[in-house]
């Protein structure tokens, strides 16, 4: 169906199409997901340390400000900017994964929803586990599935240097086989980052930005998440 969306009243998305499922797979406080069809028309920063987001032009200046934060000698020091080569298959953004482990890059969906990072058992048996894993089970628009937890080694967007243990979750979810991936990259790695998704651009780029050092804050106009979902 056809409807008008808002979100934090800074962003109002007229004569979209809603898909409406009867799935329990979103969290009590979040109403809807905006998907790649939404937010491959306009850029989209998200900050998850400052719990903002902003669209369009606001999402461009929050992205300069924390460039220049990141010049500034305040800086934290951390790996700095870097940008990230997306691709469209399938009407989805997909990037290279470094895994840090004899698999090399793999293909790997990005998912700014997901909460964790999701990994196939062809990956998971090739990265290195730092403990015994945790069953648990996991829901979305795929329905319930059960799953197991691990901390590991390896996972980096950026590859520049050896990367800090990550948790993975081991699933069988169906995405890994219908879009040919290895992983689905949510902000288990990507919330270390501030980003700036560039969907709409040709090609599209997720730029990424180190979070500030301690007692920096980024004044600026955006939508704080956490309470509220769209």
């Amino acid at each position: 169906m056809t409807q008008t969306l808002k979100a934090g009243g800074l962003l109002s998305l007229s004569g979209v199409e809603a898909l409406v499922l009867p799935v329990g797979g979103l969290p009590p406080d979040v109403d809807g997901v905006l998907g790649a069809p939404q937010l491959r028309q306009l850029p989209l920063w998200i900050d998850p340390l400052g719990g903002v987001m902003a669209f369009g032009r606001r999402a461009l200046q929050a992205a300069d400000r924390a460039s220049d934060d990141q010049a500034s000698p305040r800086s934290s020091g951390a790996e700095g900017e870097a940008t990230i080569p997306l691709r469209w298959h399938r009407g989805v953004p997909l990037l290279s994964l470094a895994t840090g482990s004899r698999a090399g890059m793999v293909e790997a969906l990005a998912d700014t929803g997901a909460e964790g990072l999701f990994v196939s058992p062809e990956l998971a048996a090739v990265l290195p586990a730092l403990g015994p894993s945790q069953p648990l089970r996991v829901a979305g628009f795929c329905g319930e599935q059960p799953a197991s937890m691990t901390r590991v080694q390896g996972p980096s967007l950026t590859g520049r240097r050896p990367a800090a243990p990550v948790q993975a979750i081991l699933t069988t979810n169906p995405v890994f086989q219908s879009l040919g991936v290895k992983a689905i990259v949510g902000q288990e790695l990507l919330r270390l980052h501030r980003q700036l998704w560039r969907l709409e651009s040709t090609p599209p780029t997720l730029p990424l930005r180190s979070a500030p050092a301690p007692g920096i804050h980024e004044a600026g106009d955006g939508v704080s998440f956490g309470s509220a979902g769209v």
